[in-house]
């Protein structure tokens, strides 16, 4: 760990950016007496970033600054709230959850997980111990309106709902990019920051990158290749692809071919489309179908890739899982340069569920009031509202939040804000007042980023590269202040009745069980593995553990050129643990042992798919889609002014020919509808944009009553998820259609007066 001492009291630490997964490291100069932040910069010695970071790490600064943020657990007075202790705060949860569970059963208390807990150690491991201790089925998390399509179908594929491929970007030769700006997102399902050299990188060794879109966004625009695609037709260019790979003889199996199934059956599925049918609903022409094809097939290697555009649509899990037939059938699955299963530094603990005795880890139950499937231990979020509205054996009556915004990231957020104002009970952990936590009873702020130790406890597994780090505290908390795991492991304890030290044991004696039943222990007991670590407690001993045990730990000393917790510390910037490596077929987990290219759960979708078609080809729709910002990242950070200055970030683009149809130029304002539902979004007018869609962010329309968001509450922006529906899924995850839905647009009724730059 470096901390290196400068001038006039000052201090430079080497850390992580917590913010999202790119985790790119940064050098964070402090004054440790006055807690301040002075600086935050690229780490060019970090050997995953290389000195890349985007304005997003600038919140570990500001959010220290921004008066909004909540450092106290409040409990709400009427329509006010009060400040009150943490044992006291602790005990009323307990108190009121386990009412409810007595009363109505576990399941009628649920529990949300919102995306800032990926990269937020010890809140996700303690996370972990309060779902375990509500004893719940009633599960969500923002991953079913991001990925669950593709942890569906790694799960179904692979037979480990962890093993996600990911492009070998230091040594493809291809990649192929579907509804993905790495270039913005800092690489979501892999973990790639600085994608932009990485892209410059590619194409100097004479590779190709090709980004399919509706949108010409800033990957597309380093790209070698920017190919316009109609919203929520990705599997139908799939198809196509396919369609011509088998027709040519293009499929070259490569080294797993004794270790496939259902070659001929996936086959057979393209070819059941015709290229002129797949070409005309994806608006892709065939020609250009074609070629791509033959390029991405008679690459020396290669891959292709999806992200929030492929999941969050109509056929999320086809698409998904029709990306990784395309790597398999190419022999680009799972070799140097093509698409492949990252080891990890640590193991996945979270999404990570295999077969067990032939039980697919999906699936296994429904929700009551739609019968929504769960997967991966989770329900879809788009059931939360309906499950807490619907009277009935089974009804929500409580649920915790961490770390989460549902109102504004989940489909139609005013019928969820009415749900949660009815339930008997609500805590959110969260640091702002906002269009969620207003609804809570408890509110349990987690203190700042810079004020708890970090590793990537998520990200591990999706690194394009294998890069260990460890990161300590910056500054000591503050008195009365507890991290976000403290808050989830007192809260866990008080359920469970017992000391937050026996639920720390029991943790770590869960995964030290689990390491020595998988042979990570070196032989060793658990009991003696315990004895042997270097942490004692909390999320660092979590991280020994788990670092110790798995493929590139010391084993407990049976290994002793492997890496232990003082190793990974003493290393300033980072270990480098070198590029991805071949894991198929031993990290299989199908009951076959082998890759499931025709999974039978994704196969009955095809008739659903082939029944949509026509309503693709429809070419008098708009069509609206969403997209992400440099500067954002959901709802979380438009409250911060140094990120959201300037000319409004939330406007509504369009393509110059449907400005035109609809009378409007460039701050002046559309209505787009769907249903009974309006949003009124000012038009940014740009031939970035295809012909007949519509793309507006989401995260923004910070206007609800009684939240505390003073600067964001200032700023334009509406909720466009307001038109998603939540009865729009993708069927096998229950993941949420956030993109590629009909809507209509028209010129809205006044001309927008722009506001002035803050």
């Amino acid at each position: 760990m470096s901390v290196t001492p400068l001038d006039g009291g000052l201090s430079r630490h080497a850390r992580k950016c917590p913010i999202c997964e790119a985790g790119c490291g940064v050098l964070v100069t402090v004054d440790t007496a006055q807690r301040k932040v002075i600086e935050i910069r690229g780490d060019e010695a970090d050997p995953l970033s290389r000195g890349f970071v985007c304005p997003k790490s600038q919140g570990m600064k500001v959010l220290r600054e921004d008066r909004d943020v909540l450092t106290r657990p409040l409990r709400r007075r009427g329509n006010d709230f009060e400040e009150i202790g943490w044992d006291e705060a602790f005990a009323c949860a307990a108190e009121r959850f386990k009412h409810i569970a007595q009363q109505h059963g576990a399941d009628a208390n649920s529990l949300y997980v919102g995306n800032p807990t990926a990269h937020n150690p010890g809140g996700l491991l303690y996370t972990l111990s309060c779902a375990m201790a509500l004893g719940t089925r009633s599960l969500f998390s923002s991953t079913t309106v991001d990925h669950m399509p593709k942890v569906l179908s790694a799960g179904l594929m692979f037979g480990d709902q962890s093993l996600i491929p990911v492009p070998d970007l230091d040594r493809t030769d291809f990649v192929l990019m579907l509804g993905a700006n790495p270039c913005i997102s800092g690489g979501s399902l892999m973990t790639a920051p600085g994608m932009d050299r990485r892209i410059a990188e590619i194409r100097a060794r004479g590779g190709q990158v090709v980004v399919v879109d509706p949108r010409r966004t800033e990957t597309a625009l380093l790209a070698s290749q920017h190919v316009p695609i109609r919203p929520g037709a990705d599997a139908y260019f799939l198809l196509g692809l396919l369609r011509v790979i088998f027709d040519e003889g293009l499929s070259r199996l490569g080294r797993l071919e004794a270790h496939l199934n259902g070659v001929a059956e996936v086959a057979a599925l393209a070819r059941s489309f015709e290229l002129a049918d797949v070409a005309e609903a994806c608006g892709v022409s065939a020609a250009d179908i074609t070629a791509l094809a033959r390029a991405f097939a008679g690459a020396p290697s290669a891959a292709c890739y999806g992200r929030t555009g492929s999941s969050q649509q109509l056929f999320g899990s086809v698409t998904s899982w029709l990306i990784d037939v395309l790597n398999a059938v190419t022999g680009n699955l799972d070799r140097p340069g093509g698409a492949m299963l990252p080891m990890g530094v640590t193991p996945s603990i979270f999404l990570n569920e295999r077969y067990q005795q032939g039980v697919a880890p999906h699936h296994r139950w429904f929700s009551r009031v739609r019968g929504l499937p769960e997967v991966a231990g989770q329900l879809p979020v788009v059931a939360m509202a309906e499950e807490m509205l619907t009277p009935g054996a089974g009804q929500i009556r409580g649920l915790l939040t961490i770390c989460a915004n549902p109102v504004l990231s989940s489909p139609n957020g005013p019928r969820l804000s009415e749900a949660l104002q009815g339930l008997d009970f609500m805590v959110a952990c969260d640091i702002y007042l906002n269009e969620t936590s207003r609804h809570a009873d408890l509110i349990l702020p987690g203190s700042g980023h810079l004020e708890r130790s970090d590793w990537p406890i998520f990200t591990s597994t999706f690194q394009v590269r294998h890069v260990a780090k460890w990161v300590d505290k910056v500054f000591d908390p503050a008195p009365g202040t507890k991290t976000d795991g403290e808050i989830m492991l007192g809260l866990a304890a008080h359920l469970a009745g017992t000391s937050e030290q026996a639920m720390d044991d029991a943790l770590a004696g869960h995964f030290l069980q689990g390491a020595e039943a998988s042979g990570g222990l070196g032989g060793k007991t658990a009991a003696e593995a315990l004895a042997l670590l270097e942490a004692q407690k909390g999320s660092d001993r979590i991280y020994e553990i788990l670092l110790r045990s798995h493929h590139f730990g010391d084993h407990f000393g049976a290994r002793p050129e492997g890496l232990t917790l003082s190793k990974v510390q003493s290393a300033d910037h980072g270990v480098d643990l070198g590029p991805l490596f071949e894991r198929l077929p031993q990290s299989l987990g199908t009951p076959s042992g082998k890759v499931e290219l025709a999974p039978a759960l994704l196969m009955q979708e095809v008739p659903r798919l082939r029944a949509a078609i026509a309503d693709f080809k429809a070419p008098d729709r708009m069509i609206m889609v969403g997209r992400r910002q440099l500067h954002s990242i959901n709802s979380w950070m438009h409250n911060i002014r140094l990120l959201n200055r300037g000319p409004d970030k939330c406007t509504a683009l369009m393509h110059p020919d449907d400005a035109a149809r609809c009378r409007v130029g460039t701050g002046e304002r559309v209505e787009i509808t769907r249903g009974d539902k309006t949003i009124v979004v000012p038009v940014t007018v740009s031939d970035e944009i295809m012909p007949g869609v519509i793309s507006v962010p989401h995260g923004w329309g910070h206007d609800a009553p009684t939240s505390k968001l003073t600067y964001a509450s200032t700023r334009p922006g509406v909720n466009s998820n307001i038109l998603a529906s939540e009865f729009d899924v993708d069927g096998p995850s229950g993941n949420a259609v956030l993109t590629g839905f009909p809507v209509q647009v028209a010129r809205a009724a006044e001309a927008l007066q722009p506001k002035a730059a803050a």
